[in-house]
């Protein structure tokens, strides 16, 4: 796993997560350089359009910022991958936070949650389990133990040609954002997440470290023998 998380002012938080694919050795060369291209990104590109007011045309001018930069990180993977003749991918998601909103790009099975009164998965699982339960070939019930759940459907540089998912939403109130690997919801139900993280009330960076060690502990007592890695990011929209 890599990750980063920053801000460059007040009103912008960006985080990351990517998961090197486990069956190919070489993944964690993948999820490095993915998460060091898109935080760079952040850290000296990100002020040339943070400064545009009209949300519509933000969300338009950075999807397309993310898309290009999703691209270019997929071809460099692959040329690397066929000159060396290796194998490598990972997942991607990632979420910046401004001005009361909320903006995802995501791929593959780490997750993005939003805590706030209840809590709410933001993106969508690309696995075998998840199209099941989509397409009604099992229910939600038998996706919690079917043998397909961790076998991605797609992931960065997992093809030639590949679309991560597009997300937003505006905030309101205090929310907390999840950006997890799937070590670290295998074995933690949203309900425990939800009520170890606090409904509502704003934590402390302490307290929010607290409640994630929490949980990592609680997976590793049921088995997990996966990387976990998570990310929280706490807003409180006065």
């Amino acid at each position: 796993d890599s990750s980063f998380v920053g801000s460059i002012s007040s009103d912008s938080v960006f985080g990351i997560i990517c998961d090197g694919v486990g069956s190919y050795s070489s993944s964690e060369i993948a999820s490095s350089w993915a998460v060091s291209v898109f935080s760079d990104w952040f850290l000296k590109c990100y002020a040339g359009i943070s400064d545009i007011e009209d949300k519509e045309e933000f969300r338009s001018v950075l999807y397309e910022r993310w898309n290009a930069i999703f691209d270019i990180i997929n071809e460099h993977i692959l040329q690397f991958a066929e000159v060396n003749g290796i194998k490598l991918a990972c997942t991607l998601s990632c979420i910046l936070i401004k001005d009361g909103s909320y903006y995802i790009l995501h791929i593959g099975d780490t997750r993005i949650y939003c805590i706030s009164s209840g809590i709410m998965r933001l993106t969508e699982d690309h696995t075998v389990t998840e199209r099941n339960v989509r397409r009604k070939l099992i229910t939600r019930e038998q996706a919690q133990s079917d043998r397909s759940k961790h076998v991605l459907t797609k992931c960065l540089a997992s093809q030639r040609y590949v679309s991560p998912d597009f997300y937003s939403g505006s905030i309101d109130g205090t929310a907390k954002f999840l950006i997890c690997s799937d070590g670290f919801c295998n074995n933690a139900e949203d309900e425990s997440i939800l009520r170890i993280f606090g409904a509502d009330a704003r934590k402390s960076a302490s307290g929010l470290k607290k409640a994630a060690k929490k949980i990592i502990r609680n997976d590793r007592s049921r088995g997990e023998r996966d990387n976990i890695t998570a990310v929280i990011i706490q807003v409180s929209k006065e």
